[in-house]
């Protein structure tokens, strides 16, 4: 809702309990974070997304800042751990990336660890992702994340927060802003969680909204596998390969684009062997990092000509 909607919207109760004043001020108010990039939606606007008005106390308003139109296309949250392995970034990354390239929106809360790692792949598969501030828009947290939240934003992806714009982040908000990351998806992911993690909460709000759970089980001594393990036993989906993901989802199995290979993956492609070889060999012998080196796998992956295993990777009996 725009200052000039809301200047010539009927306001009779916002009238009665607030002076003219405080009217124009906040008039003012809404017309300057127009000029940041920022806009606001109301609960009875038809841009309001469908799948968020179906739970149990949706925000009335949400800002937002980005390409607001992929509130409506079909989006998946990806959540876990701030303090995450590289075992579970390297998964975030892969699932988020093949979630990207099929055409669906990556949702997550911008936190540190698989929340950052699930934006960035996204955005690296060419797709689209919609991050939910547990703060207002001009109050970036944590503030290691400014990056990626221009890049965010550059890359037609989403900013998205029920909280005025100069709200601080608080402790108390982060729970509450969870039930808009599961609210806006078919299904959330979990990939590395804690017996006590934020992502169990948005999993436990997920199912109370009918969405679907995954989640990732990993070693029974790693504690940050517990929370996932907890899930599995209460009847969430076992996620243990893309294979199953694209099951679970009913996603195709070659995506849905044709097919381009990156300047990365041709740099993988050229290194790989017949032979199984492990991730991070791979990434030395091709001068990428982990990161890059696991996206590329996934893209090769994807398109059919590298397959993956528990012992690494190994090329197919293909031609780029």
């Amino acid at each position: 809702m725009s200052a000039r909607e809301l200047r010539t919207t009927p306001l009779p109760r916002l009238q009665k309990q607030t002076s003219s004043i405080q009217l124009d001020q906040a008039l003012q108010r809404l017309a300057q974070l127009e000029k940041q990039g920022i806009g606001a939606i109301h609960f009875d606007e038809h841009r309001y997304p469908a799948t968020l008005r179906e739970i149990p106390d949706p925000p009335r308003l949400l800002f937002f800042d980005g390409a607001v139109e992929i509130l409506h296309h079909r989006c998946v949250g990806v959540v876990g751990a701030r303090r995450a392995t590289q075992s579970g970034l390297t998964t975030a990354r892969e699932v988020s990336a093949a979630l990207a390239v099929r055409g669906v929106t990556v949702v997550s809360g911008l936190a540190l660890g698989i929340d950052s790692a699930a934006h960035a792949a996204a955005l690296e598969a060419g797709g689209a992702t919609i991050a939910v501030f547990g703060c207002g828009l001009l109050r970036t947290y944590p503030a290691a994340n400014r990056r990626l939240v221009e890049r965010i934003r550059d890359s037609d992806g989403l900013l998205l927060s029920e909280y005025h714009p100069d709200q601080e982040p608080r402790k108390q908000l982060f729970p509450e802003r969870n039930r808009i990351i599961s609210g806006l998806c078919e299904a959330v992911i979990v990939i590395e969680a804690g017996e006590h993690s934020g992502s169990l909460i948005t999993a436990r709000m997920a199912l109370e909204q009918g969405r679907d759970v995954l989640a990732v089980p990993g070693s029974i001594h790693d504690d940050q596998s517990r929370g996932c393990h907890r899930l599995i036993r209460e009847g969430a989906a076992l996620l243990d390969s893309i294979e199953t993901l694209l099951e679970e989802l009913q996603l195709p199995k070659n995506g849905g684009r044709s097919v381009v290979i990156s300047g990365g993956a041709q740099k993988i492609w050229e290194v790989i062997e017949i032979e199984s070889q492990p991730l991070d060999l791979l990434a030395t012998r091709a001068r990428m990092t982990l990161s890059e080196t696991a996206l590329a796998l996934v893209e090769l992956e994807l398109a059919g000509f590298v397959d993956g295993s528990s012992g690494g990777y190994s090329r197919r009996a293909r031609h780029l």
